[in-house]
């Protein structure tokens, strides 16, 4: 005789076998310990402003605790992108291999040394944004139509990734740009050294070339001491 599984004794099925393994490894207290604080102790981006994740960066995490006694904890934080590294204490560093999503696991570490799950955490990941140009609270991408008065009222460039990661604005400091366009096969162009634009620099948009492509080229240095060229950034004014 053949036993017909529905998916209602399928799914009974699936409980009664997960409940002895659990069974088989949980004690009292490791089971009260799962009800207690299963997903309460919360896994948070220490980077990005809408816990989010980004590869090819470190993404700083850090737990959120319910309560004294889950602070006091030890913990092992784990994934399924990537590879994640306790940083210091109570903060976590993750660098995801691609993106898409990235789930944490958070374990709890017991008196028997044994790791007990205790939650799990969802993260989008994304890649980072090329880098482009910021002057005061505009956005200069490749390409981008720019008002030619933003120049006068932030006299100050910035390289830009990203407002959801604030820290991004420190990444790179600009060492010298050159801004310039070319016009009846002549191209000409101002350096600046530093981030600020120079007065010279400033003539060259105080009458606009309409419909002349301008483009800003940029050496910036890294907080290591790292030099850098930035890909150009070409836009046009009006």
């Amino acid at each position: 005789m053949t036993t017909k599984f529905t998916p209602v004794y399928l799914s009974f099925f699936f409980i009664f076998i997960c409940s002895q393994a659990y069974n088989q490894h949980l004690d009292e207290s490791d089971s009260l310990l799962m009800k207690k604080y299963w997903n309460r102790v919360v896994v948070k981006s220490v980077s990005s402003i809408n816990n989010n994740l980004y590869t090819g960066i470190d993404n700083y995490l850090t737990l959120v605790c319910p309560d004294k006694e889950s602070s006091e904890f030890t913990y092992f934080l784990s994934s399924n992108n990537g590879d994640i590294y306790e940083y210091d204490q109570g903060t976590y560093l993750t660098i995801p291999a691609r993106s898409g999503r990235s789930f944490i696991s958070v374990n709890v570490i017991t008196e028997e040394n044994d790791t007990l799950l205790i939650g799990k955490k969802q993260f989008s990941v994304m890649n980072l944004p090329s880098p482009c140009l910021k002057i005061g609270n505009t956005v200069i991408n490749d390409n981008s139509v720019v008002n030619k008065n933003i120049f006068y009222g932030n006299d100050t460039l910035k390289v830009y990734f990203s407002d959801d990661l604030p820290e991004s604005l420190t990444w790179y400091n600009i060492e010298r740009f050159s801004m310039g366009f070319t016009i009846s096969n002549l191209y000409k162009s101002v350096e600046n050294e530093g981030p600020i634009f120079k007065q010279q620099t400033l003539k060259l948009i105080d009458k606009p070339q309409l419909g002349v492509e301008y483009v800003i080229k940029i050496l910036s240095v890294a907080p290591s001491g790292l030099l850098r060229n930035l890909p150009l950034v070409h836009f046009r004014l009006q």
